[in-house]
């Protein structure tokens, strides 16, 4: 009958990832999508490297 196992667990340590995106907000995304064209850029760049070499 403890309040605390009343209380469901809280995924504070592994949220999730929309839940976590979404809670940053603008920057957040600004953020994301910088990291995934730079992600892009390098993967494209290494297969063209690739091909010539």
């Amino acid at each position: 009958m403890r309040p605390v196992d009343v209380i469901p667990p809280t995924p504070t340590p592994t949220p999730a990832p929309g839940a976590a995106f979404g809670g940053l907000g603008t920057p957040g995304m600004i953020a994301l999508g910088l990291v995934l064209v730079i992600v892009l850029a390098a993967i494209v760049w290494l297969r063209s490297r690739g091909r010539a070499a």
